[in-house]
C-alpha cells in the first residue's frame, strides 16, 4: 500500500451512491483484503492527481494574454510554409 495512504487521516468524505454500486465496491474491497475506503483511495488518488497535474492555473492577465495570443492567426514564416507545403503532398 503506498505510503501515502499510511499517515493518519484528519478528513471525511461522505458518498451517496446506489445499493448495487455500494456492494459492487465492497466486494472488490473484499477481494484486495483492504477496507473499502482504503480501496477507493487507492483507485481514486492517483486518477486525482493524473487530472490534477494536468491543469493549469493561470491569473487573470496571464490568461488574457494567452487568450489573445489563441484568438490570432499564427504567422506563417517560410519554414512553417515548406512544412505545411510537404504535409500536404504527403497526405495527397
Amino acid at each position: 500500500m503506498p505510503a501515502t495512504l499510511k499517515r493518519p487521516r484528519e478528513e471525511r468524505l461522505e458518498l451517496r451512491l446506489r445499493h448495487e454500486d455500494k456492494l459492487t465496491l465492497e466486494a472488490a474491497a473484499r477481494q484486495q483484503g483492504v477496507t473499502v475506503s482504503a480501496y477507493l483511495l487507492a483507485h481514486s488518488l492517483p486518477s486525482a492527481r493524473q487530472e490534477a497535474a494536468h491543469t493549469i492555473l493561470l491569473a487573470n492577465p496571464a490568461r488574457d494574454f494567452l487568450l489573445d495570443l489563441l484568438g490570432k492567426p499564427a504567422r506563417v514564416n517560410a519554414a512553417l510554409a515548406r512544412a505545411l507545403r510537404r504535409a500536404k503532398s504527403a497526405h495527397a
